[in-house]
């Protein structure tokens, strides 16, 4: 029920650019169960070993991403909504590390 009401009142992630794929979906979810995220850059995170686009908050990101090419399918909103909570506390985590230096 916290997804469909977030989902409902984040209009950024009503339309979306590509469909959503189980397969995506599921491998993401496994990958968030114990998230280990290196190689924060502008635009992708590493996500245990995997780069993955972080860009276009919830209505495009959340899909692998290779050498320059991003997936052609999404994971459900449900798992981007949690990829981008986890993802912004590791960013959160990962900044105040480096101000500690």
């Amino acid at each position: 029920m916290k997804n469909i009401i977030r989902i409902l009142t984040t209009p950024s992630c009503w339309l979306r650019h590509e469909s959503t794929n189980k397969y995506w979906d599921k491998k993401l979810n496994e990958m968030l169960d114990n998230p280990e995220f290196t190689n924060f850059g502008s635009h992708t995170v590493k996500l245990n070993g995997i780069e993955i686009w972080v860009q276009n908050k919830y209505y495009s990101s959340a899909g692998w991403y290779k050498k320059g090419v991003s997936a052609p399918y999404l994971p459900k909103r449900s798992t981007v909504f949690r990829f981008h909570d986890l993802y912004e506390k590791a960013v959160l985590e990962y900044v105040l590390k480096q101000e500690e230096i």
